[in-house]
């Protein structure tokens, strides 16, 4: 008898999932490309109650971690994926014009083009009432408690420490959560004030205590002209 989603969320404690690994074809037609850097990111987001990615453009490092969380929803271990992003050059949407919706459509293309490449309608992944993904800004999550979900937080090279401290604290410990970034494309007006780095060095400190994964993705997919542009210094 398949198990309950309560008792697969079960297993997650007794260490039952320490094993899971995606399979050797298909996933979401992804895996017959993917590299072994890939793998072991898709790996550790799938065991780990969290993971960290810093990864440069065209590593394929949203795409990875749509597709690891799906996996997990189709198995029934979390109930949804909700997609975090920060709006860091406004601050907040409401100096956007438009809806809610066509403010929010501005900053999720990373996720949008992830659905499609693993094969999903983003228009019915992200359908408020049958939907199994969820994009929010930052500044939505006040007050809220995430449980039982997967967490994608992207771009978090531009949270500020706050910003990045704020909203990890909202992540129970029943979560799968990927913050991903790239420590060598900030675009916070200062640098140095960027979470990302610091918060990998914090949970390095702790690895006795959560299950936490440290990758690195370094293939560029985009070809020449990405790799040699990401190699810019920034500071």
């Amino acid at each position: 008898m398949a198990k309950s989603k309560a008792e697969k969320r079960k297993d997650l404690y007794t260490g039952s999932l320490k094993n899971l690994d995606i399979p050797e074809c298909g996933f979401y037609n992804l895996r017959e490309k993917m590299t072994d850097e890939q793998v072991d990111y898709a790996r550790s987001i799938l065991r780990n109650s969290l993971t960290f990615c810093n990864a440069g453009s065209g590593t394929g490092k949203t795409t990875v971690a749509v597709a690891s969380m799906k996996y997990l929803y189709d198995l029934g271990i979390i109930n949804k994926v909700v997609y975090v992003f920060s709006p860091c050059q406004e601050k907040a949407l409401g100096y956007r014009p438009g809806s809610t919706e066509e403010k929010i459509a501005d900053y999720i293309l990373p996720l949008t083009d992830a659905l499609i490449e693993i094969g999903e309608m983003p228009e019915k992944a992200l359908d408020p009432e049958h939907g199994w993904v969820q994009a929010v800004p930052d500044t939505f999550l006040r007050g809220s408690n995430m449980k039982n979900a997967g967490i994608i937080i992207d771009e978090s090279q531009n949270y500020t420490k706050l910003t990045l401290k704020k909203t990890m604290t909202r992540i129970h410990d029943t979560c799968h959560a990927a913050v991903i970034g790239s420590t060598n494309q900030i675009d916070l007006p200062n640098p140095d004030t960027s979470g990302f780095e610091a918060m990998m060095y914090l949970f390095s400190q702790y690895q006795d205590e959560i299950e936490v994964g440290f990758c690195e993705l370094t293939h560029d997919f985009r070809g020449k002209i990405s790799q040699i542009a990401d190699k810019l210094p920034i500071r």
